[in-house]
């Protein structure tokens, strides 16, 4: 088969790039759903083949429902011609085949101990291409691994590494939330501070792959995208009031509208709603092997503190008292 980078390919199927999963769900619908797994919303199956290997299933990846699909997972069968010590050599000659020479690859068979009889959960090799935002991975497993009646020995993941382009759909919600600041907020806006004992930190996703893992920290316009693709309700403070805040701040203000308090650090923010429930949970981390913290998650905004600061708990009370609404008290170890 030819590759082609705009689409991903599953039992004879070609699916654009940039569909929401919830929109290529119905397109599987005949195909046999295997049980999901955790963390992000996924569908799995069974699957023949994929760049003329054989496969045993595919597994679809997208950060919500409602966004796209950003990471394609095949797991590969076991191949015959596959030998101790090479592999490997089998599947990179077919892949080299159809997408041509990897930009990266990497011997790991000397890290693995083959005689303790866990190697199958170990990879021995592994090799990388991009094409235009998309980034293909081959790993290569130490021994089969089995599940249920399926044999893998191998894996491919291509993932869409293009957030910027992969958000842009999706800003609308945001572009919403920048109106609203600007229609009720002006450069007289006063926001009421809470000085924590700890420095709070932007939200953004870390890419391991890049020169620099964290490029979302300097760009901005890719930050915003990843609070586009990977958050439903946390959009980046607005200008005139993170511009009176420090690192170790947030910003607290009932809006003029009266429906909503918004609530910031540095960089982000999440609107609390007077007239219906907000999902808030403060976690009471105890010392254990760590020495604990304070932390509080207000809607899809973190707030942290140290154990040894009050201020955390004076930020609780005054939302209590201005949502009418009580905050869940969970108690968790620092293990």
């Amino acid at each position: 088969m030819n590759f082609n980078a705009k689409h991903y390919h599953i039992n004879g199927l070609d699916i654009e790039w940039g569909k929401p999963l919830n929109e290529v769900r119905p397109l599987l619908k005949d195909m046999e759903e295997l049980k999901p797994y955790g963390g992000w919303p996924n569908r799995r199956g069974k699957c023949s083949s994929i760049f003329g290997l054989g496969a045993t299933e595919f597994e679809l990846r997208a950060p919500l429902e409602d966004r796209p699909v950003m990471q394609v997972i095949y797991q590969l069968a076991p191949l015959a011609s596959a030998t101790a010590g090479q592999l490997h050599l089998p599947y990179l000659e077919q892949l080299v085949k159809v997408l041509g020479k990897p930009f990266k690859t990497e011997d790991l068979y000397s890290q693995v101990d083959f005689n303790k009889g866990y190697a199958a959960g170990s990879v021995v090799f592994s090799a990388k291409w991009e094409f235009a935002g998309i980034r293909i991975s081959l790993s290569v497993y130490g021994g089969t691994r089995y599940d249920e009646d399926r044999e893998s020995a191998a894996g491919i993941f291509i993932n869409w590494i293009d957030e910027v382009k992969a958000a842009q759909p999706f800003r609308e919600q945001a572009l919403l939330f920048e109106k609203t600041m600007a229609a009720q907020l002006d450069s007289t806006v006063v926001v009421q501070k809470f000085k924590l004992a700890i420095p709070q930190r932007a939200y953004r996703m870390l890419d391991y792959e890049l020169k620099d893992p964290y490029l979302a920290e300097k760009n901005q316009e890719l930050r915003e995208a990843q609070l586009a693709l990977y958050k439903k309700e946390l959009y980046p403070s607005p200008a005139m009031i993170s511009s009176q805040l420090q690192a170790d701040e947030i910003g607290y203000y009932p809006m003029p509208d009266g429906r909503k308090i918004l609530v910031c650090n540095q960089w982000d923010a999440v609107l609390l709603d007077l007239d219906q429930a907000n999902e808030m949970t403060y976690w009471d981390i105890l010392p254990a092997r760590g020495s604990g913290f304070r932390e509080l998650l207000l809607k899809e905004l973190r707030v942290e503190d140290s154990r040894s600061s009050l201020v955390l708990l004076d930020l609780m009370e005054q939302i209590e008292t201005d949502t009418k609404q009580q905050i869940q008290k969970e108690q968790a170890l620092d293990d």
